[in-house]
């Protein structure tokens, strides 16, 4: 089967052990710049509105 000179990038996989099966996710490139967000810092004033 000819491709016609396509090169498809290789996606990195990355795989979900579960009790009886290994699942194997692909991860496309867009998700990598998700994944590396900044969390926001943390204010302990925050909780102030929590109940007991």
């Amino acid at each position: 089967m000819e491709t016609g000179g396509i090169v498809e990038p290789a996606e990195p996989v990355r795989e979900l052990i579960l009790r009886s099966r290994t699942i194997r996710i692909p991860v496309l490139a867009t998700q990598r710049g998700l994944a590396a967000a900044t969390p926001k810092a943390f204010n302990p004033a925050d909780l102030e509105e929590l109940p007991e």
